[in-house]
């Protein structure tokens, strides 16, 4: 594995061995236990090496972070484009995507939710997050065009409050204790039918 990391390095693409060996890491000791200079070493290069593409832990997370909010835009985006008939189906889908989103990348979710990166701080973090959270409200306003713009904000926040819940218990495995081993996504899409089904009945 050194050997292939020093290649990728002597081609010009460092950055991308250490993002990679950063996700590892992160799977293995969380964003916590995270150290530049293991990502160095894991990638094949000296300690010093990461230092020309990031100034410290934080800008490393902060890269991981926009990569992962890209990845979690383009995961809602196919969603939002699904069922264009049934505005409230495709609002779960959104949902069954955000927990998909976080199992297949579970480094990247645990640092953009775990790692506080400021994004004031990181504006191409803040830019691609904020991207993300447009199509989620675009969603929502779609589904209930004639509801109070803070009437739709309850929504979203309830929605994004079950989506994000399931995916940390699921990534957690605490879900299991409760399931019993059936199918999360089953469980997911009825918890969110009911909330949006209570919000459309409160508007009659």
């Amino acid at each position: 594995m050194t050997a292939t990391r020093k290649h990728a390095y002597h081609h010009g693409d460092l950055r991308t061995a250490l993002v990679r060996a950063a996700l590892q890491l992160i799977e293995k000791h969380g964003v916590k236990g995270l150290a530049l200079s293991d990502a160095a070493r894991l990638s094949g290069v000296s300690v010093a090496a990461p230092y020309r593409h990031f100034k410290d832990k934080e800008a490393l997370l902060a890269g991981i972070a926009a990569e992962g909010f890209a990845l979690f835009h383009d995961a809602l985006a196919q969603a939002l484009e699904s069922h264009p008939k049934d505005k409230g189906k495709r609002l779960v889908e959104m949902g069954v995507a955000y927990v998909d989103f976080a199992i297949k990348h579970p480094s990247h979710f645990k640092v953009m939710w775990e790692s506080v990166i400021p994004k004031d701080k990181y504006p191409e973090v803040r830019q691609v997050a904020n991207s993300a959270y447009q199509l989620l409200q675009q969603a929502v306003f779609e589904l209930l065009p004639e509801s109070s713009a803070a009437r739709r904000q309850a929504l979203i926040a309830a929605a994004w409050s079950i989506a994000h819940g399931y995916a940390s218990l699921t990534l957690g495995r605490e879900l299991e204790v409760v399931t019993a081993g059936k199918d999360n996504r089953k469980l997911l899409r009825q918890a969110l039918h009911l909330l949006i089904d209570q919000f459309a009945a409160e508007e009659e």
